[in-house]
């Protein structure tokens, strides 16, 4: 899923997300962490997920590198740090939830399982 989403009070800026099924992969190979182990369920909708927000820059970044189609391979922690010293200090946490949701959105079947009438049970 691609999508652009609002960043920032002071100085608003457009950022670029791209959640595809690349990008837990990315995530693991630049921060040496499986992204899937921070997914839980929000317990609010019947399939509806979160991320831990500490989470959210690290994710944030890949997937802004993904958007901008940057060569995933040469990426490291260092480059990391640089991307976010581009941010007022609250603009990713402020932003999680937008954040999260092009992820998570992405990642969530937009058809949900109907309940099984009493004549399919007992077929």
């Amino acid at each position: 899923m691609y999508k652009e989403i609002s960043i920032g009070k002071k100085t608003p800026r457009k950022l670029a997300l791209l959640a595809n099924g690349a990008t837990p992969l990315f995530y693991k190979q630049i921060f040496n962490r499986d992204l899937l182990q921070y997914l839980t369920e929000d317990g609010s909708d019947e399939g509806s997920m979160e991320i831990a927000s500490d989470k959210i820059p690290e994710l944030a970044y890949i997937m802004a590198k993904q958007a901008e189609k940057a060569d995933m391979q040469k990426l490291s922690f260092e480059d990391y740090m640089q991307w976010l010293e581009g941010f007022e200090a609250l603009d990713i946490t402020m932003n999680a939830a937008a954040i999260a949701n092009v992820y998570i959105s992405d990642s969530i079947p937009s058809v949900t399982q109907k309940k099984r009438s009493e004549k399919q049970k007992e077929k």
